[in-house]
Formats: C-alpha cells, sequence, structure tokens
C-alpha cells in the first residue's frame, strides 16, 4: 500500500461505559435545508426512532455537534456530510496481530475512535426514543451496505486493546448489520483504508411484538476522509414516480425521478416480495425506468431504487414505494355502461381448450440438483389446443401465468416454475411459433408468476387446429423440500 508519510498516532484502548446517563434534549428545529458539513464533535449517526403514523422505523441523524447551534439537530442523513480531516486521523497500523484484519502493519488508516477525539467527528448510534415493548426482544438490526475507495471497520476494544464486537467488515462477504436494543447508546472505533468518499445506505428493520416485520426507509450517508468539499456538492434525491395501484395484467412503469437532475444515469432497481426480510436485485434493469406485467404477487411488495456514479459508487437510493395489486376487475358502479356487440354466425371462432380427461401435470417428485442448493423437478404440462376458424385470420396469441403451489405447510411461490413451450403438431400451411423460454425465478426473474408467451400464429386464410405444448422445469430452495 503506498500513502504519503503522515505523523503516527499511538493506538488507545478504552472501555465502554457499562451505564447510561439518559438527558432530556430540547425541542430542536426540524433538518436545516441547507447541507451541514459535520467536521468534529458527539454525533448519532444512526438514531432511529418509530414514526407511529406511518407505523414504521425511522433513522436520522443526531447532531449534537453544536456547530450550527446550541442545542441537537435532527437531521435526514441526506442533508449531511460527514467530513473526517485525514491529518489527525491518520495511524498506522501496529504490530499487533488482533489488529492485522484491518491490514499489514505499518500501513495507514484512518480512525474515528470509539473515545472521543475533539478534532474529529464522533459518531455513534442511539435508539433512546424507542420505548419497550414495541419490538421483539426490544431488539432490532440496522443494515449497511458500503461503497467506497476502501474498506471500512466498526468494532469495539477491550480494555487492553484488544478488538471484540465487530460490528462491520467490507472485507468479508458476511452482512454489514448491527444489532441494537432500545434505549441504546453507543460507540464504536471506525477505520477507513483510504482517503475520498464513501457511501452507507442503512436500514433499520425488526419485528413488532405481534410478529409483524417493521422496516425503515433506507437512507444514504456521505462520508468524506480526507479535505472538505471545496464548494458545496449537489447531492440529488431520487424518487419513484408512477402509480402504486394495478390490477393483475396491467403493465407498469415506474421510473427513477432525480431532484435535483445530475448526469447520473444507473440505477439499481430492488424489490422486497410480501412476507419476505430482505430486497432482492431486479436483475436485467439499469436505466430509470422499470417497466413489468402486475401479477397477484406484487400486491404488497416494495420497491425501491438506487443512484449510481459513473464509478459504480452510491449516490443516492430512493423512498420505498408498496403496490397494491387487486386481483381482478371490480364490479361494475353507478356510473358503469353495457357494452355490447354482435358477431356473425358465419364468422367463425378462436377456441383455445385443454382436455378435461387430461388436465393433470405430475412432475414427479423434487430431487437434490448438482449443486446441492436447490430441488428440482422436470416433466411435461399437459398440451393446449387452439382452434382458430375465424375467416379474416387476424392471428392469435397464447399466455398463461402460474399460481402458487399451495400445501397444508406453506406456500411455494409461482415463480419457481419455468417452462419451453413447444408446438406439438400444425397444419402444413400454417405458422405456429413456439414462445421464448422462460427459466425459473430460483436465482431471478418472475418464472411464471407473471403471463407468459407459450404459442403465437401470425395468422393465415384458412381453418387451422394447433396444439401447443410445454416442459416445466421448477426450482426451489432446500427447504421446499420440507413444504
Amino acid at each position: 500500500m503506498t500513502s504519503r508519510p503522515r505523523r503516527p498516532r499511538v493506538w488507545l484502548a478504552a472501555s465502554a461505559t457499562a451505564g447510561s446517563l439518559l438527558l432530556g434534549v430540547g425541542t430542536a428545529p426540524a433538518a436545516a435545508a441547507d447541507l451541514a458539513i459535520l467536521t468534529h464533535g458527539h454525533i448519532d449517526l444512526f438514531e432511529t426512532s418509530y414514526d407511529a403514523a406511518a407505523d414504521r422505523l425511522v433513522v436520522q441523524v443526531k447532531d449534537d455537534t453544536r456547530i450550527y447551534g446550541d442545542e441537537p439537530f435532527f437531521r435526514a442523513p441526506e442533508d449531511v456530510v460527514l467530513v473526517v480531516d485525514a491529518e489527525p486521523s491518520a495511524i498506522e497500523i501496529p504490530d499487533f496481530e488482533p489488529l492485522f484484519f484491518l491490514g499489514a502493519p505499518g500501513d495507514t488508516v484512518y480512525l474515528l475512535p470509539m473515545t472521543q477525539d475533539e478534532r474529529l467527528p464522533w459518531p455513534g448510534w442511539n435508539s433512546e426514543r424507542l420505548g419497550p415493548g414495541l419490538l421483539e426482544g426490544d431488539q432490532f438490526q440496522l443494515d449497511l451496505t458500503i461503497d467506497g475507495p476502501g474498506e471500512v471497520f466498526s468494532f469495539m476494544d477491550d480494555p487492553v486493546g484488544m478488538p471484540i464486537a465487530r460490528y462491520v467488515d467490507t472485507t468479508d462477504a458476511a452482512p454489514d448489520r448491527i444489532p441494537v436494543g432500545v434505549g441504546a447508546h453507543a460507540h464504536t472505533n471506525w477505520v477507513f483504508t483510504e482517503v475520498g468518499e464513501y457511501t452507507f445506505v442503512v436500514t433499520a428493520s425488526g419485528r413488532k411484538t405481534d410478529g409483524t416485520a417493521i422496516h425503515s426507509e433506507p437512507v444514504t450517508y456521505r462520508i468524506v476522509v480526507g479535505d472538505p468539499p471545496s464548494e458545496e456538492p449537489v447531492v440529488p434525491r431520487i424518487g419513484i414516480e408512477g402509480g402504486t395501484a394495478y390490477d393483475v395484467g396491467d403493465v407498469v412503469t415506474l421510473t427513477a425521478a432525480q431532484n435535483p437532475p445530475t448526469a447520473h444515469d444507473v440505477y439499481d432497481w430492488a424489490i422486497r416480495w410480501p412476507g419476505e426480510d430482505t430486497f432482492e436485485a431486479v436483475s436485467g434493469v439499469s436505466e430509470a425506468a422499470y417497466t413489468f406485467t402486475a401479477t397477484e404477487r406484487h400486491d404488497g411488495a416494495q420497491l425501491l431504487v438506487s443512484l449510481r456514479d459513473d464509478d459504480g459508487i452510491l449516490v443516492a437510493t430512493s423512498p420505498i414505494v408498496t403496490l397494491a395489486v387487486d386481483g381482478g376487475p371490480s364490479e361494475p358502479g353507478d356510473a358503469a355502461q353495457r357494452v355490447t356487440v354482435a358477431l356473425a354466425d358465419d364468422a367463425g371462432a378462436l377456441v383455445m381448450s385443454v382436455d378435461p380427461e387430461d388436465d393433470v401435470a405430475d412432475l414427479g417428485e423434487l430431487a437434490l440438483g448438482e449443486a446441492g442448493d436447490r430441488w428440482i423437478a422436470d416433466g411435461e404440462l399437459r398440451p393446449v389446443t387452439v382452434t382458430d376458424t375465424r375467416s379474416a385470420a387476424p392471428g392469435w396469441q397464447v399466455s398463461g401465468r402460474l399460481s402458487d403451489f399451495v400445501s397444508d405447510d406453506g406456500v411455494l411461490g409461482a415463480r419457481h416454475l419455468g417452462w419451453t413451450p413447444r408446438v406439438d403438431r400444425a397444419a402444413p400451411s400454417q405458422a405456429v411459433e413456439a414462445g421464448p423460454a422462460v427459466p425459473a425465478g430460483f436465482e431471478a426473474g418472475d418464472g411464471l408468476a407473471s403471463s407468459q408467451v407459450l404459442a403465437t400464429s401470425p395468422g393465415r386464410y384458412e381453418p387451422r387446429h394447433r396444439r401447443a405444448g410445454r416442459r416445466a422445469a421448477p426450482a426451489s430452495p432446500h427447504h421446499a423440500a420440507h413444504r
């Protein structure tokens, strides 16, 4: 590692105070509209409270630096930049094996210590405004997603300098997750391995005492290690435009909107399905618009979008939006009107059918896949017959989707089933094209939870009779075998 020489600092260990003194905080002004540059002082960076009206957790910054006034301020994280002066924060990693996870002895890193240094920010977390009895076990967690030029660590040390309670370590694959009890107030060591700008996206989550999940909106923090910004940076906020109420089968288009607009145009969409605790990435979508077909599974699903710069550094994350999807058309109201149309007897008809004596698709028993990470079944879904006797021969398209697999023990989502359509037979003069293969959504995608094309005919000038078949290949996680 190469670094410009810095004055070494001695690594000092200090123990945390076991007790806590709760001091009342006067009614402070809401977060100021201008960007707050916090360079030193006491900061509860992850201050978590409960919004009863919205029934959600809220993560803010409690600015107790007194840089901008004589009282604490509660600020939106997007309105804050934490600036770490490289000179007083620079240390060399000592030749002490328990600290080798930070790097090699002699490497320069940048430390915000667990005990306050008046020259530096002193960030911690605080849940003193969360009362007991709201959350299961009076516990919740903070999940961090971190981008930046170097690695980031957060940990405590004991009175003899041994690192303990490593909460954040971006060098490993484990989630960067901080467990927090209600009424807590804590500070840790924070270490950054490189100067530059870091982005944290933080979400608080837990379960209420009635067992229901509760979350905060994801919030975005900017931490600059090194020289503070020479001018106030443009920090856009992003939101999601588009409706939230749909019927099954509607085409949904959601669009990420920046305010103020910037040149950044790389987006990451993510969805949290009903009953799930975490968001999963929407594969194949990196643009501002996300279009999909509403399914029953989307009812109650939550979406968010993140904005990245050209280097892949996270810039901002939107608030969460929740979809409401109706399972079918509503009953006509007072303003409804009846629509009638006549079809001549000789105009023909388009009929799609499945043999009622052959309408059960048995995929057999699930078998463990070669990789040992999923259970797989493979079999034939029953044929669909399409008969078109319309004289105008306008063509047709057959699509299908699947409802969830349901047993007494649980539900396996329809997205775990995929298919590879084929045309079994067709009249010699007719063109029928099988729809594209749809992979099972075990790793990504909706599988057959959303409507997919089985077969298409561009149309001809004589009656025709087609049978469209399909091959199924569902996949599921290990636990699905026990449902």
